[in-house]
């Protein structure tokens, strides 16, 4: 789907029930509620939907759509509490972090 559609969706079903994808974190399949989001500039014409593009701040989350891409603000990793995507990018490198779209 374009950046729009997923920025829209989040939008419309939170707080309940909750736009969600699968990550492998460290390995490991778990369950990611988004929380907020903004669509971006940032995109690369090439990269499959549910890369992880370079961003200009390194505790940013910016992920390839079908359409353009999505910065991901807050969100929930399976089994913690809501957070913003900076604290989850403090504990988990970007290069063990791998969406499952």
């Amino acid at each position: 789907q374009s950046a729009q559609q997923i920025h829209n969706l989040v939008r419309g079903v939170n707080p309940h029930p909750g736009a969600w994808c699968f990550v492998n974190v460290k390995g490991q399949s778990k369950r990611l509620k988004l929380i907020q989001t903004r669509v971006v500039e940032e995109t690369e014409n090439n990269a499959p939907p549910g890369t992880i593009l370079p961003s200009s701040n390194k505790n940013s989350l910016v992920v390839q759509c079908g359409m353009g891409s999505v910065a991901i603000l807050e969100l929930q990793l399976e089994g913690k509490k809501a957070m913003p995507t900076e604290d989850l990018m403090r504990g988990i490198p970007p290069g063990l972090l791998d969406f499952s779209i």
